[in-house]
């Protein structure tokens, strides 16, 4: 398994998004993760750095986004490259065909 395998596999096991985080909630006096109003864990050492909270919260979708783009952009790859591919062969084909007309 690759890297990224591993990382879509993580992605796709976990609870789906959107997620949120709370600094403290009645029930939590720590800060949360949530999704929707269901709990997921709570974020033990970012008491005082919303900016870690708020990263983590949004990893879920931030990857799951990123993934996305990197599959748009492999297709785009393959459908290049199976053109490059084609516009060579008919190169080759030309300059061939020139040759023999010689």
């Amino acid at each position: 398994m690759t890297r990224l395998d591993a990382i879509r596999k993580r992605c796709q096991q976990a609870t789906n998004g959107p997620w949120h985080w709370a600094h403290k909630t009645r029930q939590r006096k720590l800060p949360s993760v949530f999704y929707g109003e269901q709990y997921v864990g709570f974020l033990c050492d970012v008491y005082d750095r919303n900016q870690d909270a708020e990263f983590i919260a949004h990893s879920r979708g931030d990857v799951e986004w990123l993934l996305g783009r990197l599959d748009a952009a492999t297709k785009l790859l393959e459908e290049i490259e199976t053109h490059i591919i084609r516009v060579v062969e008919i190169e080759r084909d030309e300059f061939w065909e020139s040759l023999r007309r010689e």
